[in-house]
């Protein structure tokens, strides 16, 4: 990995999801410095690994996306999450904009409009791809 590699922590419960995301953004210029399954871990991740990306599932069980990342953000306001969720749900986005998050990306779109969407995502966000 380059130096200007973007650092980044994926958090979602489907084990296919988060192999998903780490192959594609692994092509753009992403290092994954930690995978995780639940809310609870993705703040110890966060904590530990000190990602400048967050990617976080809105349902997880036990703590979900929303609560985890209402932490992340008392732990660090500037922390850029972007919420994943299966959910077409203009409500469940604007909670999560208005939660603290970044963005918002729908795990439904076909494999080529999810790399296009992260892609953009990380441009948006100031990220070299």
């Amino acid at each position: 990995m380059s130096k200007t590699a973007t650092r980044v922590l994926i958090c979602d419960d489907d084990e296919d999801v988060r192999a998903l995301l780490q192959n594609i953004l692994s092509s753009l210029n992403c290092e994954i410095v930690a995978l995780c399954s639940d809310g609870k871990d993705g703040i110890r991740q966060f904590t530990t690994s000190q990602p400048d990306l967050v990617f976080m599932d809105i349902r997880m069980p036990g703590k979900d996306g929303m609560a985890t990342l209402r932490d992340i953000i008392k732990l660090n306001a500037q922390a850029k999450v972007v919420m994943l969720s299966a959910m077409d749900d203009t409500a469940v986005a604007e909670s999560s904009s208005h939660s603290g998050a970044c963005g918002y990306i729908r795990k439904s779109l076909s494999m080529g409009e999810l790399y296009e969407e992260l892609s953009d995502t990380l441009k948006q966000l100031g990220f070299a791809t």
